[in-house]
């Protein structure tokens, strides 16, 4: 999994069902790909053949009642796969139809959206590239929220040398204040997912 775009969606419970390789196990996914047909899964009335511990971490993060439908592009190699939780109730007729027109237009605007956050993280890259690596480790602080007090602490370097290095920092990644470094560092430092997946 490349990006994950999450709306009201707990980060925890995707940390909580990442496998040793790094990827989301998750049974419904496993049950669209094997059925390539949206998945309706109800938390009062859960599939026989349903991982007990997958269950456990899926009501712990206050998950239920889901839907799930995904759109693979052979052509381009694209996939995308949506779920979404905490539903009232469950619908499949009314869902099948409303997923028919649904899913691919949600298909065709992550596909833009990840082409636009690639572009925009071909620069990233090469602005992350251009620090040294006292520069990072400040930036990253920068991220966390430290202030240049702190940060002179934590790294051993007076404040005035803090300041220096914010400047030089703001030069390289083109940001005119420390509120952008933060937003950048928290972009391209923290990683919320394991194997480079991107939080979009």
């Amino acid at each position: 999994m490349d990006h994950v775009v999450l709306v009201d969606y707990p980060i925890e419970h995707l940390r909580a069902i990442e496998n040793s390789a790094g990827g989301i196990d998750t049974p419904l996914m496993r049950r669209w790909l094997t059925t390539h047909r949206p998945v309706y899964f109800e938390t009062r009335a859960p599939w026989p053949d349903i991982d007990a511990t997958w269950l456990a971490k899926f009501a712990k993060h206050d998950l239920r009642n889901a839907v799930a439908d995904a759109m693979f592009d052979e052509k381009n190699s694209v996939g995308t796969y949506f779920s979404f939780h905490r539903l009232p109730d469950i619908y499949p007729q009314g869902l099948d139809a409303t997923l028919r027109y649904l899913t691919p237009v949600l298909h065709a605007a992550l596909v833009r959206a990840i082409a636009h956050s690639d572009k925009q993280g071909l620069g990233g890259s090469q602005a992350v590239s251009s620090l040294t690596e006292k520069e990072r480790e400040i930036a990253e602080w920068i991220g966390k929220g430290k202030s240049n007090a702190e940060i002179s602490a934590l790294v051993g370097a007076s404040e005035s040398t803090v300041k220096h290095h914010l400047s030089r920092i703001m030069d390289k990644i083109g940001c005119s204040n420390r509120a952008g470094v933060a937003v950048f560092a928290s972009k391209w430092f923290a990683s919320p997912l394991s194997l480079g997946t991107k939080v979009l």
